[in-house]
């Protein structure tokens, strides 16, 4: 493992983000645990279970979720 460039943890990659397609971004906020799948729009080939950045559709942070 390679160290940072101040000498401590490596950098890591950046998740892959998911766009939420339903305007659900105030429930989640509000701490509402559920994400379903038809609510996102997810890239290519992205594994099952993969950590991802759930992003409203102007690309505004929400939450991270699998």
């Amino acid at each position: 493992m390679t160290p940072g460039p101040r000498g401590g943890a490596p950098p890591r990659a950046p998740l892959p983000r998911v766009v939420l397609r339903k305007n659900l971004a105030r429930a989640i906020r509000a701490g509402h645990p559920w994400i379903y799948r038809d609510a996102v729009t997810a890239p290519a080939g992205l594994a099952d279970g993969a950590l991802v950045f759930v992003v409203t559709a102007d690309h505004e942070g929400v939450a991270r979720g699998l």
